[in-house]
C-alpha cells in the first residue's frame, strides 16, 4: 500500500498569517492529529481543521483521523472549526 505524507492545505500560510495579525497565536499540529491548528485568541482555545475552499467538496472531505477528532469533539460539546477561507477565519476570530 502506498502512503502519502501529509500536506498542508494551499491555503494554510496565508490563514496563518492573517490570524496572526488579527492578533491570534497559532500552534501548527503535527501531521496525523485530526486537526491542523490550536488557535489562541481573545481567552478562547480552538480546535481548526484547515481545508482548501478552492478545490471542489469531494476533495476537501474530512480524513478518518479527522472525522475521530471531530467525534471527540462533539462527545465533549467542543467544537470542531472547520475553515474554508479567510471570511470564515475573520467570522471565527470576531
Amino acid at each position: 500500500m502506498k502512503t502519502y505524507a501529509p500536506r498542508k492545505d494551499a491555503n494554510d500560510a496565508a490563514l496563518t498569517k492573517l490570524a496572526r495579525q488579527c492578533g491570534a497565536y497559532v500552534i501548527h499540529a503535527e501531521p496525523g492529529q485530526g486537526f491542523d491548528w490550536l488557535l489562541f485568541h481573545r481567552g478562547r482555545v480552538l480546535i481548526v481543521e484547515i481545508k482548501d475552499g478552492t478545490k471542489p467538496a469531494s476533495h476537501r472531505q474530512l480524513t478518518r483521523q479527522e472525522q475521530e477528532v471531530q467525534s471527540i469533539c462533539q462527545a465533549h460539546r467542543v467544537p470542531y472549526n472547520i475553515l474554508l477561507d479567510e471570511q470564515e477565519l475573520l467570522a471565527l476570530l470576531s
